[in-house]
């Protein structure tokens, strides 16, 4: 069964066929919107609000790095479990 997310953000509940390429999504057309708000519900049915892009991001690549890099699967990305530090590290570069 392919699992759909969907943009919350969009009128028309745009759906992706990815958790990254949603986000991806969200990125490229939402992180500068006035009121963004978004609900994350990945892997918990409560959810948790976030108001700004940065908090939802930083939340994204604390708890769902692992989702992110499932796209990256061909180019070799064996460690997708990378330690606490790496995750700082690329929450602080970015």
């Amino acid at each position: 069964i392919m699992s759909s997310f969907c943009c919350s953000l969009c009128p028309t509940n745009r759906r992706f066929d990815s958790f990254a390429k949603m986000f991806q999504h969200i990125t490229l057309y939402h992180q500068n919107e006035p009121n963004f708000n978004i609900t994350c519900a990945l892997n918990n049915a409560r959810g948790v609000l976030y108001k700004t892009y940065s908090a939802y991001k930083a939340h994204v690549y604390r708890q769902h790095i692992s989702e992110l890099h499932l796209k990256n699967k061909s180019n070799n990305n064996s460690n997708i479990t990378s330690s606490e530090s790496e995750q700082q590290e690329i929450m602080n570069n970015s």
